[in-house]
């Protein structure tokens, strides 16, 4: 993982792969897997000694249920997110973050039919 500071903005890169299968999977016998490190928002802002977090943005391919539920202390504390939701996920994603005091802002403009664009905001 590498990790940039701008001030108070912090970004992670990291290495990830993402196969779409339009053919069937025995006409991809190159593919192979790999592994990323990966972290949870809350332990990684305990690590870093994070008083607040501005903002969180997750699009994260069908793992945004964990993403918010690897985040629930963050956003315990009111930290607004921006989500690129896939439609499968998109019932227990509002709900944990319903759970969590949220308001869900659908984004009209979406791009795709598999996705939806939100906004979430404490209600306070």
């Amino acid at each position: 993982m590498n990790l940039y500071s701008v001030g108070h903005i912090y970004v992670f890169s990291y290495l990830a792969m993402i196969v779409f299968f339009f053919r069937p999977l025995k006409q991809h016998s190159k593919l192979r897997s790999i592994k990323v490190k990966t972290q949870m928002i809350d332990s990684l802002v305990r690590e870093l000694g994070l008083a607040k977090v501005d903002l969180i943005k997750i699009d994260v391919e069908g793992a945004e249920v964990e993403v918010v539920e690897g985040a629930r202390d963050t956003l315990q504390r009111s930290t607004p997110v921006v989500a690129e939701v896939f439609r499968f996920n998109i019932r227990r994603f509002v709900k944990l973050l319903y759970d969590l005091n949220y308001k869900i802002h659908p984004v009209k403009e979406a791009l795709s039919d598999e996705q939806i664009y939100v906004i979430a905001k404490p209600k306070s």
